[in-house]
């Protein structure tokens, strides 16, 4: 019975912000959806903005689905769901596209190598074993953190995907990185490394 009279209450407050565009009601709406904009922005979106960035976009997004939701059987709340995950993938992809090589700076193998851009000899097995033996020492020299987002970075992951795969704050990752920087660069002076 709470649950239908629920679902009433709900679609009486849709009807009122659609018919009526009225502002108290879509305060009731949004207060209500409130747990759910915090735990998408917990989740996934506080990578991409911030809260107050984020609270603006729920609201507006919120608004767009009451003007254009249907009741056909549909519940309001999966509908609202469903468009802020979009919203996410839609920051997640605009996020991606800023790392990604702009298409007029890549070019074929072929071309490269014509431009003298690749080596055009293949290392010695010497020169490869040192440079191993190079990595494991500073490998060794890291902290267990470092050593996982060192990894990361050198696999092609961004400091943004490093992040999100080890579950830590970027700002975190970022210290890892330029601690194992400073390390490496220790280490190549330490040791006249040529590389």
């Amino acid at each position: 019975m709470i649950n239908e009279q629920s679902a009433i209450a709900e679609q009486r407050l849709i009807y009122q912000v659609k018919r009526h565009q009225s502002e108290e009601s879509f305060t009731t709406l949004y207060h209500r959806y409130s747990p759910l904009i915090k735990k998408l922005w917990r989740t996934q979106v506080s990578r991409y903005l911030s809260w107050e960035d984020w609270e603006q976009e729920a609201a507006v997004t919120l608004y767009k689905c009451l003007q254009s939701f249907e009741e056909t059987g549909a519940h309001f709340a999966h509908y609202y769901l469903r468009t802020l995950e979009h919203r996410v993938t839609d920051f997640s992809r605009d996020c991606q596209r800023k790392h990604r090589i702009p298409a007029e700076r890549v070019c074929s193998l072929e071309e490269a190598s014509e431009v003298g851009d690749l080596p055009d000899h293949q290392p010695d097995l010497d020169s490869l074993l040192h440079y191993r033996a190079c990595l494991r020492e500073l490998i060794n020299q890291l902290s267990p953190r470092e050593q996982e987002c060192f990894l990361l970075i050198c696999q092609g992951y961004s400091l943004e995907a490093t992040s999100h795969k080890l579950g830590l704050s970027l700002a975190s990752v970022r210290g890892a990185v330029w601690r194992s920087r400073r390390k490496y660069q220790a280490l190549r002076e330490e040791r006249g490394w040529r590389f």
